[in-house]
């Protein structure tokens, strides 16, 4: 066997001495396997894109959402003072009335009932400690209407902290800014929001296992009276209102926080 540059087949045979069908035959093994190559590589891109595309669809989701559950109109459970204090505060009333729930199974907690993978808290409260204060004047275009807030806390807890019972820490995080914001003289359409939130403590924290940050959205209804602004302070007029709303990490968390729920699901059933 010799080789002067020519490709050599598995027998040794350069192509140059190969008859025109035998070449050809050769050429085609070669592409079919250059084919077959490729498939497996775009099968490969496929079952990534697939995991890829169902991460990102359970990166869209919420780690915990809540709904009030007062049934008596003079109760209302939020209250914005653009008059005196400039503070958006939660009212007292609220307290061990919020029904939360969250996306995963958190067993062993106060007042909560896991159902399969999730689990509902019925009497739960929301504290915003000292409430959100005003960052500056409304801005009113007539249409929209958005009053910036300073920073702030929120915790969520699994019952009343002040009650009888054990009640426990779901989530607490830090508020970096948020702006309450809707449709000029009315009272459809107002949200509390904020983008910049760090979740640093709770059972929600302790499942991914470290602080992560995220945002909140939370529903204004009932806003009482319609939104406006006064244009002595140049803030919005006081109003008072409940709410729903849902707490929201970043992509990348979100990951982990579904990573962090198949250890936890691993670790019970060792312990079964």
């Amino acid at each position: 066997m010799h080789f002067d540059g020519a490709v050599l087949s598995l027998t040794g045979q350069p192509d140059a001495d190969l008859s025109g069908m035998e070449l050809y035959e050769r050429r085609e093994g070669r592409l079919m396997s250059e084919v077959t190559r490729i498939k497996r590589v775009l099968v490969t891109v496929s079952l990534v894109a697939v995991v890829l595309a169902a991460t990102v669809a359970q990166t869209q989701g919420e780690i915990l959402n809540f709904g009030l559950g007062l049934t008596v109109a003079a109760e209302l459970d939020w209250e914005w003072d653009g008059s005196t204090s400039s503070v958006l505060t939660v009212n007292p009333v609220s307290d061990g009335t919020l029904t939360v729930n969250t996306p995963y199974a958190i067993p062993g907690i106060y007042l909560g009932v896991v159902n399969g993978s999730t689990t509902t808290f019925s009497g739960a409260t929301l504290d915003l400690g000292a409430g959100l204060s005003s960052a500056g004047p409304a801005d009113d275009d007539g249409f929209f209407i958005t009053q910036p807030l300073g920073g702030g806390t929120v915790q969520v807890w699994s019952a009343d902290p002040g009650a009888p019972g054990a009640p426990t820490l779901l989530l607490s995080g830090t508020i970096s800014s948020a702006e309450i914001h809707g449709l000029s003289g009315t009272s459809a359409g107002t949200v509390l929001s904020a983008n910049d939130v760090i979740y640093n403590d709770g059972a929600i924290v302790d499942l991914i296992g470290a602080p992560f940050s995220g945002s909140f959205s939370w529903s204004l209804l009932e806003a009482i009276p319609p939104l406006t602004k006064n244009e002595t302070t140049g803030l919005l007029n006081d109003f008072t209102g409940s709410a729903t709303g849902s707490f929201t990490p970043e992509p990348t968390t979100m990951a982990l926080l579904g990573i962090g729920g198949v250890l936890a699901v691993l670790r019970r059933r060792r312990k079964v």
